[in-house]
C-alpha cells in the first residue's frame, strides 16, 4: 500500500512538473515573441523618426528659399512701384524722371517668375506638412501599442498572472524594459530637438 501510494505521489508529481515545464516553455515563446515585437517597433519608430527629422530638414530648406523668394518680390514691389511712379509723373507732364523699359520687362518676368517658384514651395511646404502630420500621427499609434506592449511585459515579469518566470528571464525583461525607456526617452529628446 505505501508502495502504490508513493507510485501515486511520483506520478502526480511528474504530471504538476511537465505541466510546469509546459507552462514555462509557453512562457518564454510568448516572452520570445512579445520581445521580438518590440524590438521590431522601437526600429519602426526610429525609422519613422528618421523620416520626420529628414522631412523637417527639408521643410528647413523649403522656407529658406521661401523667404529668400519673398524678399525677392518686395524688392520687385519697390521696383514696379518706382516705374509707377514714373509712369505717373510721365503721365504728368513730367518728362524728367527716368525710365528704364528693358529693366521693367526683365523685372516683370522675373516677378513672374519668382511668384511661380512660390507658389510651388507653399504647395511643397504643405505637403511637407501633411507628410510630417501622418508620420507623426503613425508614431503616436507605435507609442501606444509600443507602451501596452511594455505593460504586458512588465506585468508578466513581475510575478503573478498566469506566468511565472524563471528568475533569468525576469533579469531579461527588466534589463530590456531600462533598455526600451532609455531609447524613448532619447528619442523624445531628439523629437523635441528636431521641433
Amino acid at each position: 500500500e505505501i508502495r502504490v501510494l508513493h507510485k501515486l505521489h511520483a506520478r502526480q508529481y511528474d504530471l504538476l512538473d511537465q505541466g510546469l515545464q509546459r507552462q514555462v516553455e509557453e512562457a518564454k515563446s510568448a516572452w520570445k515573441a512579445r520581445r521580438q515585437h518590440v524590438e521590431a517597433c522601437k526600429q519602426e519608430e526610429y525609422e519613422l523618426h528618421s523620416k520626420v527629422v529628414s522631412q523637417e530638414q527639408r521643410t528647413k530648406a523649403l522656407k529658406t528659399t521661401l523667404e529668400k523668394t519673398w524678399r525677392q518680390m518686395e524688392d520687385m514691389q519697390q521696383s514696379v512701384s518706382r516705374s509707377r511712379a514714373v509712369l505717373e509723373a510721365r503721365a504728368n507732364g513730367d518728362w524728367s524722371a527716368d525710365l528704364d523699359e528693358s529693366t521693367m520687362c526683365g523685372k516683370s518676368r522675373q516677378m513672374a517668375e519668382e511668384l511661380q517658384q512660390h507658389m510651388e514651395v507653399r504647395q511643397e511646404l504643405n505637403s511637407q506638412r501633411n507628410q510630417v502630420q501622418a508620420a507623426t500621427e503613425v508614431l503616436g499609434q507605435q507609442r501606444v501599442y509600443s507602451s501596452r506592449l511594455e505593460d504586458f511585459v512588465r506585468k508578466i515579469s513581475g510575478g503573478g498572472g498566469r506566468y511565472v518566470l524563471p528568475l533569468p528571464l525576469k533579469r531579461e525583461a527588466q534589463r530590456l524594459m531600462k533598455a526600451a525607456t532609455t531609447q524613448q526617452r532619447e528619442v523624445s529628446a531628439l523629437l523635441q530637438e528636431a521641433l
